[in-house]
């Protein structure tokens, strides 16, 4: 029937189309009775295949980067089914030594988020070479960020599964990174609003972990499987990709500094620095509580002769003796805070706030 339906393709487009989606549910249907891994991949194979076409003869597909978007759609849109026949059909089977293929769902959603991180990486790399973005209609990207968010949030449901949480991560970058995007900004804008836009990303996610136990009551509510019972246990992942979000904040921060006229914006960037003080205090949790509380206290001085720095202009005022005495004078203000005992305040104030965060 595959190959009937690729010879009509000479003659009718739809007529092969609708066959396609006909063997889609066919071999869905056919892995929940067999129990094989095999016929899903089959099924989303011949899935996107027909709505490339379709896409193709309707005239929607008017860049490379809107066939990408279309694909993840139709890649991410059934992961939710494709997850049902795994849990309800294809697990219930008797064990096997043989190799298997891993599971459909976890696979689609996996290329689903590739595809669009590469979507949005190519999507800044042109603003940021001033080039002109490719036409894409307005109401694709957000679908298909939508579709990914579904097939991702299905994916907590997967009991076996321990990357669940990392592609939430992972997307909720993506989703930044789209954001800044479809503002098609001026490369100096761009990297002085994707420096915000990092460091309240990496806010957000630290507050999100420090609110874990809360998050793991709602989840068991909503009967979300999880591993084990350690509050660490699959997530010791998050702390070094946010100490690396936070390490981004500080380069941009230091780029904008040295290249940014405009005084607020300066004054904003570095801002966004000392924010990230609370960033790492928030995940300051676990063995190396102490050192990252130390990291803590370290961003607060860099943010310091940051917000220092957000006086002198660059080019003119900024001159290396100007520099240095920002420096020596936000140093020795941060070293006078510090002896009044605001790093211990800290400590004691996160020791204060831990049962709490148990609590909830």
């Amino acid at each position: 029937m595959f190959v009937l339906a690729f010879r009509e393709l000479a003659l009718d487009i739809w007529w092969p189309v609708s066959l396609f989606a006909v063997l889609a549910a066919t071999g869905a249907a056919t892995a929940w009775i067999f129990q094989r891994r095999r016929y899903l991949y089959d099924a989303a194979f011949v899935l996107n295949l027909a709505g490339s076409i379709a896409a193709l003869e309707l005239g929607i597909v008017s860049s490379f980067t809107v066939f990408v978007l279309i694909n993840v759609v139709l890649l991410a849109a059934p992961v939710a089914a494709w997850l049902a026949i795994e849990q309800w059909s294809i697990r219930l089977r008797p064990p096997r030594r043989r190799i298997e293929l891993p599971p459909m769902h976890r696979v689609a959603t996996r290329i689903a988020l590739v595809a669009l991180g590469i979507v949005v990486g190519v999507g800044l790399a042109r603003d940021a070479i001033g080039l002109s973005p490719p036409d894409v209609q307005p109401w694709l990207p957000p679908t298909a960020l939508a579709a990914a968010l579904v097939a991702a949030c299905a994916c907590l449901w997967d009991g076996t599964g321990r990357d669940a949480v990392a592609r939430l991560y992972v997307l909720g970058l993506v989703a930044a990174g789209m954001l800044l995007d479809a503002f098609d900004l001026q490369p100096q804008r761009l990297l002085w609003t994707g420096n915000m836009v990092v460091a309240a990303y990496a806010l957000a996610t630290g507050y999100l972990w420090s609110r874990r136990h809360g998050l793991r009551q709602w989840a068991d509510r909503l009967r979300v499987p999880h591993g084990p019972d350690e509050a660490l246990a699959h997530l010791a992942w998050l702390v070094p990709c946010n100490l690396l979000l936070v390490a981004a904040v500080v380069v941009l921060t230091g780029l904008i500094e040295w290249t940014e006229h405009e005084v607020s914006l300066r004054v904003l960037a570095a801002q966004a620095l000392l924010t990230q003080v609370v960033s790492v205090g928030l995940v300051a949790r676990g063995d190396r509580r102490g050192v990252l509380q130390q990291v803590a206290l370290t961003l607060g001085a860099a943010g310091a002769v940051a917000f220092g720095w957000s006086w002198l202009v660059p080019g003119e005022s900024g001159t290396l003796l100007h520099v240095l005495v920002v420096v020596a004078a936000a140093l020795a203000g941060v070293a006078m805070l510090y002896g009044l005992g605001l790093g211990k305040l800290l400590r004691e104030t996160s020791d204060w706030l831990a049962p709490a965060r148990r609590m909830t």
